[in-house]
């Protein structure tokens, strides 16, 4: 994860804008390594970019990393939306994370 976490560092200095392909991984770096108030960060990033690729996923991978974080309401609240939109394509999850009573 460290030399991920470096290699994502030197890509971004060459970008000088926004990219969601390296946002979306840069939040599974932090989330691989437990660090999910940037998790969270990175994969907002992706997900407020309305034509990436990642905006589902990286929408998911936001409310688990909250709720990992410990900002558990805020999680919840998010989640509830994903499993409130008939058109979201991982309704399914989000409605599983929701349910699993673990968590919450």
């Amino acid at each position: 994860v460290g030399e991920g976490l470096r290699l994502l560092k030197s890509l971004e200095a060459r970008h000088s804008s926004p990219n969601d392909t390296l946002s979306y991984y840069g939040g599974w770096l932090h989330y691989l390594d437990k660090d999910f108030r940037k998790s969270a960060a990175r994969f907002s990033n992706a997900a407020a970019d309305s034509l990436s690729i990642f905006r589902d996923r990286a929408r998911l991978m936001e409310a688990a990393s909250l709720c990992l974080g410990k900002n558990r309401d805020e999680a919840r609240r998010r989640l509830k939306v994903l499993a409130g939109d008939s058109l979201y394509s991982l309704k399914r999850e989000a409605e599983a994370i929701l349910g699993d009573g673990r968590l919450w």
